[in-house]
C-alpha cells in the first residue's frame, strides 16, 4: 500500500553535511538536478494496493536504489551495503545519515513485480522526454546510430554433465513434494549408477546420466501435472536433455540464468550471456530505445524493433540510421525504405548476388531498394 504522499526528507542539519561532503559536481548531483523523478510514483502507483497492507516503500526512491545499482555495478546486496556507508548516495536517495534502510529481497521484488519490463519501458521513455522537453536532445532527431553489446552472464558456466545434473536435482526436489516413495529410488538409482561410473571421462559418463534422466522426466512430469504443482524443473531438464543433440541451436548454458545463450563475438570468440541492442541519438549521445535479448539473436533482426519502440513513444522517426554489416537484410532495407528513413549501412561483402548491383556510392536506401526492385522485375 502506497502512503498518500512521500514523506521522506532530509533534516535540516544532515543537509548541512551533505552540503560540507558531497562534491557539486558529482554525477548524482548532475542526475538529481536534470531528472525529475516524481513521475515515477505516478507510473507505479497501480502496482499498489490502495486499501490493504503495510506501507510500502516510496517507488520513486526504490527506483533510484536501481539506479545506483545500473551506475555502479551493485548487486542488490552490494547496494544496500554502499548505502549505508555512502553519504552521496545517502543525499541522493533523500535519506537522513541515521534513516534505516530497506532488505535486499524488497529491491529484487520491486524490480520484478512493481517494475517489470513494461513499466521499465515507460519509465525509459519518459525519462527521453524531458531530456527532449528541456532541450537536450532534438524532439525529431537527424540521425540514430543502433549497435549491440555483449553482457556476460553473473554465473558460472558449468559442463555439460554438470548442467544435467543441476536440472535434474531440480527435478527431484520438486518431486519430493508428491512422492517421496520416487525420489527414494530415483536417488538410489543415481548413486548406484554414479558408483559404476567412476573412473569414466565425463563424456563417457554423460550418455548414462541422460538416460536416467530421460526416465525422471517421465515420472516426475505425470506426477507434477495431476498435483497441480509447478513442471517448470520438468520442462527445463527436458530442453537440457533435447540440447544435446546435434542439431540444437538454442541451448540452455545455466540452471541459474536459464535465458542466457553461448553467442559469437568473432569466429574465435564465444560470449556467454546476453546482448544489448540500443539506438543512440547521434548529436546528444542519448540512448533513445533499448531491447536486450539473449547472446545468440542476431543484430539485425532488432533494428526494426529499436526504431519502431522510439517511434511509438515519440510519433516520430529518426531521419538518418547508421548501423555496421549485420543489420544488412533486406527486410530492414524495405522497413527504411517503406519509412522514408535514409540508412547508412555498411555492405554485406559476402552477397555477391545482392552488392553485384549497387556501387559503394548508393548510401540512400530508397535508392537501393529502387535499384534491387528494377533488377527483380
Amino acid at each position: 500500500m502506497l502512503r498518500k504522499e512521500n514523506s521522506k526528507q532530509i533534516s535540516a542539519q544532515d543537509e548541512y553535511y551533505y552540503e560540507k561532503t558531497v562534491p557539486h559536481g558529482h554525477l548524482l548531483r548532475q542526475i538529481n538536478k536534470a531528472v525529475d523523478f516524481s513521475f515515477v510514483r505516478i507510473l507505479l502507483s497501480d502496482r499498489y494496493s490502495k486499501h490493504r497492507g503495510r506501507p510500502a516503500e516510496e517507488p520513486e526512491f526504490m527506483f533510484k536504489i536501481c539506479l545506483l545499482e545500473y551506475l555502479y555495478n551493485l548487486s542488490d546486496v552490494q547496494v544496500i551495503e554502499h548505502i549505508r556507508v555512502n553519504l552521496a548516495y545517502r543525499w541522493f536517495l533523500g535519506l537522513n545519515i541515521d534513516d534505516d534502510l530497506p532488505d535486499d529481497t524488497t529491491i529484487s521484488y520491486f524490480r520484478v513485480n512493481r517494475v517489470g519490463l513494461d513499466k521499465f519501458e515507460q519509465i525509459f521513455q519518459q525519462i527521453i522526454n524531458q531530456c527532449i522537453e528541456y532541450g537536450l536532445m532534438k524532439a525529431k532527431p537527424t540521425r540514430a546510430i543502433i549497435d549491440s553489446t555483449h553482457i556476460i552472464a553473473d554465473v558460472a558456466i558449468p559442463t555439460w554433465l554438470i548442467l544435467v545434473q543441476q536440472a535434474l536435482k531440480r527435478v527431484i526436489d520438486d518431486l519430493n513434494l508428491v512422492d517421496q516413495v520416487k525420489v527414494a529410488y530415483f536417488q538410489q538409482r543415481y548413486e548406484v549408477l554414479w558408483e559404476d561410473l567412476k573412473g569414466k571421462t565425463r563424456d563417457e559418463k554423460l550418455p548414462y546420466v541422460l538416460e536416467l534422466a530421460t526416465q525422471i522426466v517421465k515420472v516426475a512430469g505425470s506426477l507434477l501435472s495431476k498435483n497441480e504443482y509447478s513442471n517448470s524443473s520438468v520442462i527445463m531438464l527436458q530442453k537440457v536433455i533435447l540440447d544435446r543433440e546435434e542439431t540444437a541451436r538454442d541451448r540452455i548454458i545455466s540452471v541459474v540464468d536459464p535465458e542466457a545463450r553461448t553467442g559469437h563475438k568473432s569466429d574465435m570468440r564465444k560470449i556467454q550471456g546476453y546482448k544489448d541492442h540500443i539506438m543512440i541519438d547521434e548529436e546528444s549521445e542519448f540512448i533513445t530505445a533499448v531491447k536486450v535479448t539473449p547472446a545468440n539473436a542476431e543484430d539485425g533482426d532488432q533494428l526494426m524493433s529499436l526504431i519502431t519502440q522510439f517511434k511509438e513513444a515519440h510519433d516520430v522517426f529518426p531521419k538518418e540510421i547508421t548501423a555496421d554489416k549485420a543489420y544488412w537484410f533486406g527486410k530492414n532495407l524495405r522497413f527504411l525504405y517503406k519509412n522514408n528513413i535514409i540508412g547508412h549501412i555498411s555492405w554485406m561483402k559476402t552477397r555477391q548476388s545482392i552488392s553485384g548491383l549497387f556501387s559503394p556510392e548508393d548510401f540512400r536506401f530508397s535508392v537501393l531498394v529502387q535499384k534491387f526492385q528494377d533488377n527483380c522485375k
